[in-house]
């Protein structure tokens, strides 16, 4: 059996940055283009501008671990710098306010759940829905979810929360409108129920020969 020859993978844009020499392939206009590979790479100053904060510094005031942090602050696109100072390590430094920001928009850290408040399994339980069901009362505008931010063993989570106000009135209107729906479907029973004992009555069967 005669090996097939491999070409190698340099075709832009597939892991290589130089194009195949093959007689007769034509390239499309964005494969010629060259695109440098990467994400730019930050800054490097020999000491960290003032208001600006180290990823360890971040972690501390964001409540959560440097990894974490680091992701987070990447997510939101959070301008960065590399300080190097001789004899000490490379560290990364974030801008202050928008680390500040981030703080400002997340939840506080709560020990236990206001009373005003219940979680998601109470709500299917008040609505004696599914939780799916649920999620789809709260696409549909019906209910409003709010995050809540818990400490566990695992770390800070966020969990959903629901007004238990909200979740009572609109279990009174959806058992209204369960009520209504049950009085109609007996109704309807009933009203073919004296249909048939009417006919019954009236001879309604089969003529006797």
């Amino acid at each position: 059996m005669i090996p097939r020859p491999t070409l190698p993978r340099t075709l832009r844009g597939a892991g290589g940055s130089r194009l195949i020499n093959m007689p007769g392939v034509t390239f499309p206009a964005e494969a010629l283009e060259r695109k440098e590979p990467g994400p730019a790479q930050p800054r490097v100053l020999d000491r960290p501008p003032a208001g600006w904060m180290s990823s360890q510094e971040a972690a501390r005031r964001l409540g959560i671990h440097p990894r974490s942090a680091r992701a987070l602050l990447h997510r939101h696109k959070a301008d960065r710098v590399l300080v190097s100072i001789p004899g000490q390590a490379t560290c990364i430094f974030w801008e202050g306010h928008r680390i500040q920001e981030l703080i400002n928009e997340r939840k506080p850290l709560a020990t236990k759940t206001p009373d005003k408040l219940c979680n998601s399994l109470e709500a299917c339980v008040i609505l004696m829905v599914a939780r799916s069901t649920l999620h789809r009362y709260v696409k549909q505008g019906l209910l409003k979810e709010q995050q809540v931010r818990f400490h566990s063993e695992a770390g800070v989570r966020l969990e959903s929360r629901f007004l238990r106000a909200e979740v009572r009135q609109l279990a009174a209107r959806r058992n209204a409108i369960r009520a209504r729906c049950e009085a109609a479907r007996q109704a309807r029973m009933m009203q073919s129920w004296n249909e048939y004992q009417s006919r019954k009555a009236g001879g309604g069967g089969q003529p006797q020969a």
